[in-house]
């Protein structure tokens, strides 16, 4: 056999597997370039996110309680955009959870949007319903039925959205006792205009008309429709006797 037939077969397999060794590498590169840049990324947003929050805000752990740059319109915005930015699901926990923080203080210093978002996304959210209670989560709600505007009169749907989570869950009896002691401590919720509105989105829901006739009346059976003008009366009444009650242990 020649010489260089000899070597062709020899050499042969030396060369190909010495190609596949110098190309491999360079396929692989890209793909490792690539998550090591999305995993500084991330880094980076995280960081950037956390500083804000702590700019923002400063956290008491003995009061829980949260301090403001400013409370004016401006400096709840900011608070508010900060707090929603960190609640993003590229974020850990923890930062969600302060992010969450943020939105609910700034709800509770009177930001519409913020009290639009809680109701919005309480249902769905457990972060949210980790820094918001029930309690101010129906209250926030109610905002729409005395807040004048086509955007107050679309969240008014997620009223029904929230008293539905709670019917869902059977834990009406918990959404009603904490609609009546809203109604109690805002008039602006106890008007005719309001009370009507009430009701009328309130009939969307099985059985919340029924438990609130349960808990203002301390009525077992509930006749004819269940979210009638005499249950909007039962309330107005319900709310008067509290009010008083209230004037005198006060």
């Amino acid at each position: 056999m020649p010489l260089v037939i000899r070597l062709g077969i020899v050499l042969g397999p030396i060369l190909v597997g010495l190609l596949f060794l110098t190309h491999r590498p360079a396929a692989l590169k890209p793909a490792a370039v690539t998550t090591s840049r999305d995993t500084r990324a991330r880094a980076d947003a995280q960081t950037h996110v956390r500083a804000g929050l702590a700019a923002t805000a400063v956290i008491s752990p003995a009061e829980t309680k949260i301090t403001f740059p400013g409370d004016d319109a401006g400096g709840l915005r900011k608070t508010f955009l900060r707090g929603t930015d960190a609640m993003g699901t590229k974020f850990d926990d923890d930062t969600r959870r302060e992010g969450a923080r943020l939105v609910s203080a700034a709800a509770r210093l009177g930001y519409e949007p913020a009290r639009a978002l809680i109701t919005r996304r309480y249902p769905s959210s457990s972060i949210l319903r980790s820094a918001v209670s029930s309690k101010e989560a129906v209250r926030y709600s109610l905002d729409p039925l005395f807040i004048p505007g086509p955007q107050s009169e679309s969240n008014r749907f997620f009223l029904v959205l929230l008293a539905s989570y709670f019917s869902g869950r059977h834990e009406l009896d918990t959404y009603v006792a904490d609609l009546l002691e809203a109604l109690n401590g805002d008039r602006r919720l106890q008007t005719k205009d309001s009370l009507s509105s009430l009701l009328d989105l309130l009939a969307r829901v099985h059985g919340a008309c029924i438990a609130i006739a349960h808990a203002v009346a301390k009525a077992r059976m509930v006749v004819g429709q269940e979210c009638s003008t005499k249950l909007e009366l039962q309330i107005e009444y319900f709310v008067h006797r509290s009010t008083e009650r209230n004037a005198v242990q006060n």
